[in-house]
């Protein structure tokens, strides 16, 4: 499957030593009713927790602590516990953190995360426990916005109810200048004068503009204002990561991208081990220090802002060579040697369908393909680059726009001016080429997108109208209007569209209607366009043809001869 290539934007982790840092975020809506007995009590308040796991080169975590981080409306905090068990019950404590904010526990009582974990927060008046409320895995969203001048960040934490809606939100501005912050999203404010975490109100203005955050970031403005009464003012955008373990911890860069490829801007995050303290000093392969940090012991992580042009050129250099890149004389990654491709299908990563078509999307297989993962969720700009972290491709003599790096894969578009027929692919990075590996080109070559395999075949990412996704409690009935993915519809595109140009998505780019049936049956085709501000991804509109049966469907898109890999949908009868 390749669901990283609908989102065209994965986080990826890049174990590039024996040992690994990683901070997990978690978040509690904390009350006095949920106190084991309940206290009638106003009391308020969450809690913010991060989970440290160090761990060894073969994957066993060797410790473990958590940094909590309470606000509450009670100001007489005097001790902390973790407790594992059952919401009508205080369960087995876990941590006991007393009137600390961080504290180590035994690795082998680890696995009670796997379960239901509740903080309980005493008082001088409720010594027992004041406040208690269940601990949720958080989303973190890092966003970044140039101003003029300046480089502005926001983190986003936040958790969400089984329906999806937002219970609660955190966000923490980062900036290097003083004054207040504010954000604006279509017409609505929220604006806040202090950098250090603090809560978003759960009311429909605020947690509007946190939605928008983490769906459409560009579609919110910043505003920073200064202490001399000046403004200034920038577009949010969401980040791609690159992540690094030497030794001494974890290094990751979120960036935004030029449509080069190259980092314009960038928050660095040092997650240093438990045990660090002192200054962290990140070098590139020329040896210049670009980014200078003190660390904390058994703090989650410090961050430092990258926006002047020296430091971003030792950044882009230490992307494309981290193997000669240092944290503090100790290299980022080991040495990569030169690419070996090995394989080449289409990116829906059906091993079985493996031809490709101009304009769709592929994926090259092999090892050592990037020194340094990395993806587009950070582009500015609708031209999509062709080398990514040094990474290139070329596909019959033409360079191929990618959307995705890694040591064991690189996504990519094949050219719109690609010739049918055998064609070589080769992987170009720092460390030199490729032994071209065919491929195999056709006019078109539909694939269609699915999103796991069952033991009955591949299940399609299907939506429905109002964008709920086919399954078996959520069936496709006759007349429905659904909506799948796909690539390798051709060039044949109306408006035309350039090699490497993401989807517009005022002027609807369409492609000629192909045969899609499901069951057998045949289904009527409403439109087939590219989708907007992606590259290589059509979505077309289908409705549910009737008597098309009922249980796992097979759905098959077809442009004369040639025909999609199998899928399915589940589908009923009415």
């Amino acid at each position: 499957m390749c669901r990283s290539c609908l989102a065209v934007a994965l986080g990826f982790t890049w174990l590039a030593s024996g040992q690994t840092v990683e901070s997990i975020p978690f978040r509690a809506v904390l009350a006095a009713r949920n106190v084991v007995p309940p206290i009638a009590s106003p009391l308020t308040g969450t809690a913010t927790l991060w989970l440290r796991l160090t761990r060894d080169a073969q994957g066993t975590v060797t410790t473990a602590s958590v940094d909590i981080d309470v606000r509450s409306t009670a100001i007489n905090v005097t001790g902390l516990k973790l407790y594992q068990g059952p919401p009508n019950a205080n369960g087995s404590l876990l941590v006991d953190l007393g009137g600390n904010r961080q504290a180590s526990f035994p690795v082998t009582r680890l696995n009670a995360w796997q379960g239901p974990v509740y903080v309980t927060v005493a008082t001088e008046q409720f010594p027992g426990g004041a406040l208690r409320g269940q601990m949720e895995a958080a989303d973190h969203a890092v966003l970044l916005a140039r101003l003029s001048p300046g480089l502005a960040a926001v983190h986003v934490l936040a958790t969400r109810d089984p329906r999806g809606r937002l219970t609660s939100a955190e966000l923490t501005f980062e900036a290097a200048t003083a004054g207040p912050i504010r954000l604006e999203w279509q017409g609505r404010v929220f604006e806040e004068s202090t950098r250090l975490p603090f809560d978003v109100p759960m009311v429909i203005a605020a947690t509007d503009i946190v939605a928008a955050l983490l769906r459409a970031p560009a579609q919110v403005s910043l505003t920073l204002g200064e202490s001399s009464g000046t403004e200034s003012r920038g577009t949010l955008h969401g980040t791609d990561r690159v992540s690094f373990f030497p030794g001494p911890g974890r290094v990751t860069f979120h960036t935004l991208r030029n449509q080069a490829g190259d980092a314009i801007a960038a928050l660095t995050v040092l997650d240093p081990h438990p045990t660090a303290t002192g200054p962290v000093a990140l070098s590139d392969p020329a040896d210049r220090v670009f980014v200078r940090q003190e660390v904390t012991p058994n703090a989650p992580f410090a961050t430092v802002l990258l926006s002047e042009a020296a430091d971003l050129s030792s950044l882009n250099a230490t992307l494309r060579t981290p193997d000669r890149a240092r944290w503090n004389r100790v290299p980022l990654a080991a040495r990569v040697p030169p690419p070996v491709a090995q394989s080449v299908i289409s990116a829906v990563w059906d091993p079985r369908h493996r031809t490709i078509a101009p304009g769709g999307l592929f994926t090259v297989f092999g090892q050592n393909l990037a020194a340094a993962a990395g993806d587009l969720a950070g582009l500015v700009g609708t031209r999509v680059p062709v080398s990514l972290n040094g990474t290139s491709v070329m596909i019959g003599g033409l360079a191929a726009p990618v959307i995705d790096v890694r040591p064991t894969h690189v996504i990519a578009q094949a050219p719109m001016e690609l010739e049918a027929g055998p064609q070589p692919v080769v992987v170009r990075t720092s460390e030199g080429a490729s032994a071209p590996v065919m491929a195999t080109v056709a006019p078109v070559a539909p694939a269609v997108f699915f999103e796991q395999t069952s033991a009955l075949g591949n299940v399609a990412v299907v939506r429905k109208a109002d964008g709920s996704a086919v399954s078996m409690e959520n069936p496709a009935r006759p007349n429905d209007l659904l909506v799948f993915f796909a690539t390798g519809y051709g060039a044949r595109t109306t408006p035309a569209i350039a090699t490497g140009i993401a989807a517009p998505s005022a002027n609807p780019v369409r492609l000629p209607l192909p045969s899609v049936t499901i069951g057998g049956r045949p289904a009527a085709v409403v439109y087939s366009v590219l989708v907007p501000g992606l590259l290589g991804i059509v979505q077309t509109a289908i409705r549910m043809p009737q008597a098309a049966g009922s249980g796992n469907l097979p759905l098959v898109v077809s442009y004369g001869a040639s025909q999609s890999n199998p899928v399915i949908l589940f589908g009923a009868l009415r």
